[in-house]
C-alpha cells in the first residue's frame, strides 16, 4: 500500500483513479527464495510464456499482452524464430 514501511514517503494514487488508468500488478513474496527456486530449475517459466517477437512487433505484443496472454517477451535486436 501507499504507507508501506519500506517507503520513504507515501505515494499519491489519485491520479489512477482521476485518470481512470488501469493498474495491473502482482504480488511475490521473498524474492531470494524465488531466485533460489529458479536457479534449481523447481520452476519452469518457459510454459508461462505465450508470445515472443521483436521489438518491431511490439505494438501487436502488447495488444496480445491485453488479450490475456499469460507472458509476452519483446525481444530487443532479435527476431523471432
Amino acid at each position: 500500500g501507499a504507507n508501506h514501511p519500506a517507503w520513504s514517503q507515501p505515494v499519491n494514487l489519485a491520479p489512477l483513479v482521476i485518470n481512470e488508468i488501469e493498474l495491473i500488478g502482482s504480488r511475490c513474496g521473498n524474492i531470494a527464495d524465488a531466485l533460489a527456486a529458479l536457479a534449481s530449475k523447481q520452476v519452469q517459466v518457459e510454459p508461462l510464456i505465450t508470445r515472443r517477437g521483436p521489438l518491431d512487433d511490439a505494438p501487436a505484443l502488447l495488444d496480445a499482452a491485453r488479450r490475456g496472454n499469460i507472458k509476452v517477451l519483446i525481444d530487443h535486436g532479435r527476431r523471432a524464430a
